[in-house]
């Protein structure tokens, strides 16, 4: 008669246990921060800045470096009329996500927002630098070289968007920037 091995038990000691602790915690955090931010958008989406702000800026005590929560703030705050928190949000998030072409195209219409547009030039420029295609930031700089009659510089940007996007924005401003 054949005797079955002994059963053993797998333990895990202080070491193993502090791993799967920190595991599941990353995890339930992770989720947190996506059920939060889905909640901010449909604020948002819903046109309730208010809710939305009140979210966000709660969440941002505890993850003052989250770029997310940063993005989603300056936009809550431009749409509220609060341009001086927008700015700063658009600011940090650029701090926070240098690599972002969104980071800079939003702070150059949070620029043009405050009349600046030497800065918000800037920034788009800055944008198209690091993504020399991203049809937002071709799209807020032709239109701004557009206002300023400088067209011949505008017209290669905006026909650049415009093969990359057929909206009606940017069909107009490629068609201002052409008869001018």
């Amino acid at each position: 008669m054949k005797s079955s091995p002994p059963k053993t038990r797998t333990r895990l000691g202080w070491g193993g246990r502090a791993v799967l602790f920190i595991l599941f915690t990353g995890v339930w955090l992770a989720a947190q921060k996506d059920l939060l931010l889905d909640r901010a958008r449909q604020a948002l989406d819903k046109g309730d800045t208010t809710q939305a702000i009140a979210l966000l800026e709660n969440y941002r005590r505890a993850h003052a470096t989250d770029a997310e929560v940063c993005n989603l703030l300056g936009i809550a705050y431009g749409r509220e009329g609060k341009n001086e928190q927008s700015l700063a949000m658009f600011k940090e998030f650029a701090r926070l996500a240098p690599n972002t072409p969104g980071a800079y195209n939003n702070l150059g219409t949070a620029y043009l927002r405050h009349q600046d547009s030497e800065y918000a030039e800037a920034a788009f420029r800055h944008a198209l630098k690091i993504s020399p295609q991203d049809v937002s930031a071709l799209y807020n700089l032709g239109a701004l070289l557009n206002a300023r009659h400088k067209y011949p510089e505008s017209r290669p940007l905006l026909d650049r968007a415009f093969r990359h996007e057929h909206s009606s924005a940017i069909g107009y401003e490629a068609a201002v920037a052409a008869v001018a």
